[in-house]
């Protein structure tokens, strides 16, 4: 199964849940045919590793990273080497590149936990519902 996949399961039952609002956010550099390249995000408002889907409910944002099963498995066996590690995004080695957009991602996620939020990756849309719940539930 895909991300994009995943992604319209997580959404679709994530906007169940009543009272709430949620919003896919597409955050992939727009191809340029004219220059041959991807346009890169240069605003300084516009950070790297933004989540890939937003649900506000009861005030909380939360930010959700979708993966597939078997980068999910990685990313959680490996997330503090790949929090602490040094890549670029840049980089002209693909496993480098792959690592700097977990990073990416996992400092986004840690943001909007300092700003009161949640945040999460899932590979599945049971996982991220009980996300949701589990946080309340504290």
């Amino acid at each position: 199964m895909k991300e994009s996949d995943i992604q319209r399961e997580v959404l679709y039952t994530l906007s169940k849940i009543p009272n709430s609002k949620i919003q896919r956010i597409n955050n992939t550099p727009i191809y340029d045919p004219k220059s041959g390249k991807h346009r890169m995000m240069n605003s300084r408002y516009q950070d790297y590793g933004v989540s890939d889907i937003f649900l506000l409910y009861k005030g909380i944002h939360f930010a959700i990273e979708v993966k597939t099963p078997k980068e999910y498995k990685y990313i959680m066996k490996n997330y503090d080497e790949i929090r602490n590690g040094f890549f670029s995004h840049k980089s002209q080695n693909s496993t480098e590149r792959k690592k700097a957009r977990y990073q990416s991602q996992m400092i986004y996620i840690e943001d909007i936990i300092k700003c009161g939020g949640h945040g999460f990756f899932t590979c599945n849309d049971r996982h991220a519902l009980e996300e949701v719940k589990q946080f309340f539930k504290k």
